[in-house]
């Protein structure tokens, strides 16, 4: 498996622009839109790594996960996100809370992403506490985001999925109350 360590600053700036949409046009000019993907998942698709910094007395990635899971079920800032948890059409609904089970993920858990266009997006999270091997030295957990076009055909995303795992880390408890700022490429992303 081929993994891009590639390191993205986060610009609260551009994230902080509003809009969580890449918009119609080609190449946008909204901020934040730069990273365009074209296929690398088969369909557009993004995903990251995101180091939570160590905080003192807190359940760290229960924390996390109840905090991110609140802001998705409110819909974020432009109501523009939505926790998913229901059964499939088999009736399969798993609980979001793994930590009974001796696996290094704590919580693993989904969402979408629709677009001022009316695109939705598929949004997997998987949140660990203490990562092996460690990231940036002093975090003490790892929330990984998927970002993935569900448009079939979806060769070039305008920089969307991206934008959306930027705007959310930016605007959610990641980046007001962690302090977590660096979202680190693994694979798409436009890298």
């Amino acid at each position: 498996m081929l993994w891009i360590a590639v390191a993205a600053s986060l610009t609260l700036s551009a994230a902080l622009d509003g809009t969580s949409s890449c918009g119609g046009t080609a190449p946008s000019k909204t901020p934040g839109c730069d990273r365009i993907d074209r296929g690398a998942c088969g369909n557009a698709c993004c995903l990251v790594d995101v180091p939570i910094p160590a905080h003192a007395d807190v359940n760290l990635t229960a924390h996390v996960y109840l905090q991110l899971k609140q802001f998705l079920l409110t819909g974020g800032p432009d109501a523009s996100f939505e926790y998913i948890h229901s059964a499939d059409k088999a009736g399969h609904n798993p609980s979001d809370d793994l930590t009974a089970y001796p696996i290094p993920w704590n919580y693993v858990f989904q969402a979408t992403h629709t677009t001022a266009g009316g695109y939705v997006d598929t949004l997997n999270f998987n949140l660990r506490q203490d990562p092996y091997p460690p990231i940036r030295g002093a975090s003490n957990a790892v929330l990984r985001i998927f970002s993935v076009s569900n448009i079939h055909g979806a060769l070039g995303d305008n920089g969307q999925n991206y934008k959306t795992i930027e705007y959310l880390v930016a605007h959610s408890m990641l980046g007001k109350t962690f302090g977590a700022g660096d979202l680190i490429v693994r694979h798409g992303c436009g890298a």
